[in-house]
C-alpha cells in the first residue's frame, strides 16, 4: 500500500451582515514545449521519422496557486433564502 499525505490550509474571510463571501483559487500554471520523434515502421507521407513541435500548459507542481476572498452584497433574494 503506498503513503497518503495530506496537506492543509487555512483561509479566513470577514463577511459583514447582510454580505455572502467566498473563496476562489487558481492553481499557478507552468508552459512547457518541445518536440514529438515519432517513428513509423512504414513510410508516412514519404518519412519514417517525423517531429512535431509540442506546448502543454499545466499545474505548477508543489504551488498552492493564487487564493482570493471575495465579498458581495445579498440580493433581497439570497435573503430570504438563506437569512431566515
Amino acid at each position: 500500500m503506498g503513503v497518503v499525505a495530506h496537506r492543509g490550509q487555512a483561509t479566513n474571510v470577514d463577511i459583514r451582515p447582510n454580505e455572502k463571501g467566498w473563496v476562489e483559487r487558481a492553481p499557478k500554471l507552468q508552459k512547457v514545449s518541445g518536440k514529438y520523434e515519432m517513428h513509423f515502421p512504414d513510410p508516412f507521407y514519404g518519412h519514417y521519422i517525423w517531429y512535431l513541435d509540442f506546448t502543454a500548459e499545466g499545474p505548477e507542481p508543489d504551488s498552492t496557486g493564487d487564493i482570493t476572498q471575495k465579498t458581495a452584497a445579498m440580493t433581497e433574494q439570497e435573503k430570504a433564502e438563506h437569512c431566515g
